[in-house]
């Protein structure tokens, strides 16, 4: 986040103009809008001198080149050259982006992958039936392991909610539960696609597709808002009180 590369240069009727390319901006060619962290001041420490602004991505200047990944998933580069915005499209103050930016994140931390990962279960349950595996002890000690992983996603995502709510002390919920979701996510789908093997690998409709999808799907959402060795670190410091460990 502090190696923002893209440049945004205030003019003198008070907007902005942008310059740069910026990887990896999933998503940008069904949206309308991205939100960029750019460099308004080379001159002070990399997390001092960034701005977040919206940027329509239909401005002149603006151009989104497609590139194709794993199972031919795509992402996007984009690159802005003398891209100009209104003042009234920054958030928050003028080199102060990564607050803006970090209040954000708080608030993808504080949630989980539960609604997936309920509807993954349910999926595997249905596919077990239909393979003539649920009445094997092996099969619903396989089940019951991802439910219960389930309740506690919920448990943690709901104190993470209540805790911001009630303006309680930040000892990391947030981190906790979005990191405890995301890796349980991704073993639960593994083990599940093995259980239900071979038919999660080779059929592409039904529960099986859906649970073939959610293996794909789950190893994205440990990096989604900060991979999962950031917010063991932020457990770490808030919630044991343990010493800084990233720079």
């Amino acid at each position: 986040m502090f190696a923002a590369q893209c440049k945004a240069t205030q003019l003198e009727d008070g907007s902005w103009r942008i310059d740069g390319t910026k990887m990896w901006t999933s998503g940008a060619n069904l949206a309308s809008y991205v939100l960029m962290l750019a460099r308004t001041n080379p001159d002070v420490p990399k997390h001092k001198g960034l701005t977040m602004f919206i940027v329509p991505l239909k401005t002149e200047g603006v151009t989104v080149q497609a590139v194709h990944t794993f199972q031919d998933e795509r992402t996007n580069i984009t690159f802005y050259d003398g891209v100009v915005i209104p003042d009234s499209w920054r958030l928050g103050e003028i080199d102060g982006g990564v607050k803006t930016m970090s209040a954000a994140l708080e608030l993808e931390h504080g949630g989980g992958f539960s609604k997936v990962m309920k509807a993954m279960i349910e999926a595997a349950e249905e596919l077990s039936r239909e393979m003539g595996l649920a009445q094997e002890v092996r099969t619903q000690c396989r089940l019951a392991r991802s439910v219960a992983h389930l309740w506690i996603s919920d448990m943690l995502t709901y104190r993470s909610q209540w805790a911001s709510v009630e303006k309680k002390p930040n000892h990391g919920f947030g981190p906790m539960a979005k990191m405890y979701s995301s890796e349980k996510f991704l073993s639960d789908s593994r083990d599940l696609l093995d259980l239900t093997a071979p038919l999660s690998l080779s059929k592409r409709q039904g529960p099986a597709g859906f649970l073939n999808q959610c293996y794909r799907h789950a190893a994205g959402t440990t990096i989604y808002g900060g991979t999962s060795e950031v917010h063991r670190s932020m457990v770490a410091e808030r919630g044991l009180g343990l010493p800084r460990t990233r720079g």
